[in-house]
C-alpha cells in the first residue's frame, strides 16, 4: 500500500511550496483588504510577489521541506519561524535600499508577520494529522532497519511498533548477541551483516543503535554505509561522545535520532538531481575542455600509457559505477593479486600526477 502515496511523492515538495507561498500572499492581502480595503496598488502587488517567491525559497533552505516523521510539531515550528525571520528581514533591508517603507503600513506588516507563523503551522498541523491517520492503515510508509538491540534499540523497536502513526516498517535487526527476534522483529544478522543486507534491499532508514562504548564499531558501520542511498540515523545512549558528526537531531518518541545524511533520491528531488547534474556537466566540461585537453597532453608526454583510467564505485541502489580520472601513475600490468594503493612519495607517481594530485585536477 506504500506504493500508491509513493507514486504521488514527486508532488508533495512542489504542492507544499505552492501553498505556502499563497497562503502567505494570501494572509498578507486579507489583512491589506480588512485593515485598508480598495484594491492593492503597485507597492503592495510586488509586496504580494515577493512573499510569493521568498517563502518557498527560504523555506526550502531551511529545510522546511524536509520529512518530519517521528519528530515533534514544535521542532518544525521553530525552523518555520527561523525562516520567515529572516524573509522579514530581507523585506525590511528591500524596502529600505528602495527608500520606499513609508509606502507600506506598518501596523498591517506586523500584523502579518505575527499570524504567518501561526497560519502556516496550522496547514501543517492539519497535514499531519491527514498523514498520520494514513499511515495508521499502511499508506506513506518507510522500510527501516535497526542496527544494534541493546536497551536503547530494544525501546526504539517498541516505540516504533506502537506508534504506527509514523509509518516505519521495521524489516529487521542487526546484533552480536540477539539471536531469534528483539520484540517480534527478526534478527537478520550480526553488526558487520547490515551492510550487505542494506545493499541488496535498500531500505529508506537505517539507525544505528549502538551503545557509546562501542565507538569504534560504530565508526565502522557508518563508514560502511556513507556511500548507500538509505537514510542513516544515529541513535546516541549519551550525548558527549567523540564521534566527528554534524548532522540534525530528530525526536523518535522522546528517543534522541542524529539525522547523518538523508537521502536525496526521492520523487521530484531524483529527477531535479539528473537535470541539474546533466547541466551543470554538461557546462562545467564545456568552460574547463581546454584546461583537460592541456592536462591531456601533459600527461602523454610525461609518460607512456593511457590518459585516462577507471575505478568502480558504488551509485544509486548501491549499484557499481565506473568512474574515470586523469591518470597519474606509471602504468602497471594487469594480473596482480593486489595493488598497493598510493602512498606519500610513491615512485609510481608521474611528475605530472604530483601536480594533478596536489591540485585535486586529476
Amino acid at each position: 500500500m506504500s506504493g500508491i502515496t509513493r507514486s504521488f511523492e514527486p508532488l508533495f515538495t512542489p504542492f507544499n511550496q505552492f501553498i505556502d507561498g499563497v497562503v502567505s500572499a494570501g494572509l498578507l492581502w486579507l489583512l491589506h483588504y480588512i485593515y485598508l480595503g480598495g484594491q492593492l496598488g503597485p507597492d503592495y502587488q510586488i509586496a504580494l510577489l515577493l512573499v510569493f517567491f521568498l517563502i518557498p525559497i527560504f523555506f526550502n533552505f531551511f529545510g522546511v521541506y524536509r520529512s518530519w516523521r517521528g519528530v515533534g510539531l514544535f521542532n518544525e515550528f521553530k525552523v518555520v519561524c527561523s525562516a520567515c525571520f529572516v524573509v522579514y528581514l530581507l523585506l525590511l533591508l528591500l524596502g529600505w535600499g528602495g527608500k520606499v517603507t513609508h509606502e507600506y503600513s506598518r501596523l498591517l506588516f506586523g500584523m502579518w508577520m505575527l499570524a504567518l507563523p501561526l497560519v502556516l503551522m496550522l496547514y501543517r498541523f492539519i497535514l499531519r494529522k491527514f498523514l498520520r491517520t494514513m499511515r495508521k492503515h499502511g499508506y506513506n510508509s518507510r522500510t527501516a532497519v535497526i542496527v544494534g538491540a541493546d536497551e536503547i534499540g530494544q525501546d526504539l523497536c517498541k516505540w516504533i511498533k506502537r506508534n504506527r502513526w509514523t509509518g516505519i516498517r521495521i524489516q529487521g535487526v542487526f546484533d552480536d548477541n540477539a539471536t531469534i527476534s528483539v520484540d517480534g522483529i527478526p534478527v537478520l544478522g550480526s553488526v558487520d551483516g547490515a551492510e550487505e543486507y542494506i545493499r541488496e534491499n535498500n531500505p529508506d532508514m537505517a539507525f544505528v543503535a549502538l551503545p557509546m562504548s562501542r565507538e569504534q564499531e560504530i565508526k565502522h558501520t557508518i563508514d560502511k554505509l556513507s556511500d548507500t542511498t538509505t537514510s542513516v540515523y544515529m541513535i546516541p545512549d549519551i550525548f558527549c561522545f567523540d564521534l566527528m558528526i554534524s548532522g540534525k537531531i530528530a525526536y523518535m518518541g522522546g528517543i534522541p535520532a542524529i539525522s547523518l545524511w538523508d537521502s536525496p533520491f526521492y520523487g521530484l528531488s531524483s529527477l531535479l538531481k539528473a537535470i541539474s547534474d546533466f547541466f551543470l556537466a554538461s557546462v562545467i566540461l564545456l568552460i574547463i575542455s581546454p584546461i583537460m585537453l592541456v592536462i591531456s597532453v601533459l600527461i602523454k608526454l610525461d609518460s607512456k600509457g593511457p590518459v585516462l583510467f577507471s575505478q568502480w564505485r558504488y551509485g544509486l541502489n548501491g549499484q557499481s559505477i565506473r568512474v574515470y580520472k586523469f591518470r597519474t601513475m606509471k602504468v602497471c600490468q594487469d594480473g596482480f593479486d593486489f595493488v598497493q594503493q598510493a602512498r606519500k612519495e610513491d615512485p609510481r607517481i608521474t611528475r605530472i600526477g604530483k601536480i594533478l594530485r596536489r591540485t585535486s585536477l586529476d
